[in-house]
């Protein structure tokens, strides 16, 4: 009933989207959520989750019947099949789903999962997918649980979500634990590199269960040998791939050796016996699997059969050691002073820094979405050029900040003013001073009228200070002058002071505080570049 009671507020929130019959029966849309991961076989099928939901839909719309009709269409199905629910937004149909119901609110009043680590095993991911959910008035609803809206069902909802996560970790780990074990037995891990076979694929026995010994596929290994053979030679890898093409050499599928096929068969250390697991050096290395931290860097030797000898291998991997040397590989000193504040309008995420090597003394630099870099067909946002992007930004960042310098001018005169009162304090000293001297001057005068034996002597005094005071008269007129001077300056200064972007780049701390300061988010997309500027500043 409360969930019922949520879905009907969500009703008359967004009821443009929903439509009513002549008895007043709302008409409610499901989206329905399937996955299916590696490990489910029977217990989590497809085709046993949308059995499950049919009934439930069923069965609600025979209770509700006068009040409601629950109803879904084949386009409202997303269904993901051996997809880790530890992924979050990166499972294609998942991030459909969110996607559609975010940019049309209220077009969905139901989400509905066979189970709730169907929808996801992060207990945080959960938490954060129904709160996005209930923003856009979508109610998440889970066959397994149900929610009474009192503090007891946010707990077992909590704790369903942790017994989810714990399950997916474990598994992880006690996969890890697994191939280090079938490493040690020699037997198949994973897919095997041209020209080694698994002994159950080699004897077509396909009913034999579990992990087979690994065997040389002797045809294929003629090749191997031949790669390795004509490299060491001298040959470059083009020269193999046109060598290959001529003679009629082709893989399984009938297909031609790529130039990147046959680099990775010359680095691949399972042709020399040498199986490695968990190398930090690879390109697309995770330090963690499905939150599970990977165990050191393992290397096992003369774990798989050798179809290339260890001097062979050493001489190649040599060359193509030399050969990298060789090549010049621009060095990344571009700063990129958008880092942290640009974000992908797509799938929200942060855009990255990405410089690639010079070509022709070119170096291309540019804001790359991280989802893009991994999957296009999840994120279609392309890279957007750090030159131009920066330019947009820092054209408005001088605009904004020369605003607020015309409209502190006054603040910035009476700050002018405290910097000035040294000066000011000096005049008033000396002003003191000649009035003292004055007071001197009138008093040996009339000194000299009453004292006439010491006239000469208070005539040369009287001379004396005579002559500091227009010392101290010519002082007080080059610092009024210096005062008057230096305002002059500075407000001419203040007045003509303009920001522009050679200013700001001159020191990029200055600027990236500003930045940080002034600029909330910037969003990007293919067609539109959003700018968030902070309302209080």
């Amino acid at each position: 009933n409360y969930e019922i009671s949520i879905i009907d507020k969500s009703w008359k929130s967004f009821n443009k989207y929903f439509k009513s019959d002549k008895n007043n029966i709302k008409e409610i849309r499901i989206a329905i959520y399937l996955r299916k991961s590696t490990e489910d076989i029977k217990d989590n099928s497809l085709k046993l989750q949308l059995s499950e939901i049919k009934k439930f839909v069923n069965s609600i719309n025979l209770t509700y019947q006068d009040k409601y009709n629950f109803f879904y269409e084949e386009d409202d199905i997303f269904a993901e099949d051996n997809v880790s629910g530890m992924q979050g937004r990166l499972r294609p149909e998942f991030n459909k789903m969110l996607n559609f119901i975010e940019s049309n609110p209220g077009y969905y009043g139901i989400c509905l999962v066979y189970k709730l680590d169907r929808f996801s095993r992060k207990l945080e991911d959960t938490l954060n997918y129904i709160s996005l959910l209930k923003s856009y008035k979508c109610v998440l609803k889970s066959l397994d649980f149900e929610d009474n809206g009192d503090p007891t069902s946010d707990l077992l909802r909590n704790i369903l979500g942790v017994v989810a996560q714990y399950h997916a970790q474990n598994s992880a780990l006690t996969s890890i634990k697994g191939t280090i074990k079938k490493v040690e037995e020699h037997k198949t891990v994973g897919l095997l590199p041209y020209g080694l076979i698994s002994e159950k694929n080699k004897l077509c026995n396909f009913s034999q269960k579990g992990a087979t010994n690994i065997l040389i596929d002797d045809d294929k290994a003629i090749i191997v040998k031949m790669i390795f053979e004509l490299y060491s030679k001298g040959y470059s890898i083009t020269d193999i791939k046109n060598y290959l093409k001529f003679n009629g050499y082709r893989k399984d599928d009938g297909t031609q050796f790529s130039w990147q096929q046959i680099y990775y068969m010359l680095r691949n250390k399972k042709y020399n016996g040498t199986y490695t697991y968990g190398n930090p050096n690879k390109r697309h290395y995770r330090k963690y699997d499905n939150g599970v931290k990977k165990p050191d860097f393992y290397e096992k030797e003369n774990a798989i059969p050798k179809i290339i000898n260890d001097d062979l291998f050493n001489k190649v991997q040599s060359i193509i050691n030399n050969q990298l040397n060789k090549h010049q590989y621009s060095k990344d000193i571009t700063s990129y002073h958008l880092t942290g504040l640009i974000y992908c309008s797509n799938c929200n995420k942060l855009m990255n820094g990405w410089s690639r090597r010079k070509y022709k003394g070119t170096q291309y630099a540019d804001y790359i979405c991280k989802t893009h870099k991994t999957n296009k067909e999840i994120c279609k946002t392309k890279n957007i050029n750090r030159l131009y992007i920066e330019e947009v930004v820092l054209t408005l960042l001088c605009s904004i900040t020369n605003n607020l310098i015309r409209t502190y001018n006054d603040k910035l005169m009476s700050y002018i003013d405290e910097k000035t009162n040294k000066l000011k304090n000096e005049v008033l000293l000396i002003t003191n001073e000649i009035k003292s001297k004055e007071n001197q001057i009138r008093k040996l005068v009339d000194r000299i009228i009453i004292d006439d034996e010491n006239e000469k002597y208070y005539s040369d005094k009287l001379t004396l200070v005579k002559s500091e005071m227009l010392i101290l008269k010519n002082k007080l007129a080059n610092i009024e002058n210096l005062n008057i001077t230096r305002i002059n300056e500075i407000n001419n200064k203040i007045n003509n002071f303009i920001i522009n972007k050679e200013l700001l780049t001159l020191n990029p701390s200055i600027l990236r505080n500003l930045l940080i300061e002034t600029i909330h988010k910037i969003e990007v997309s293919n067609e539109v570049i959003k700018i968030y500027i902070k309302d209080e500043k």
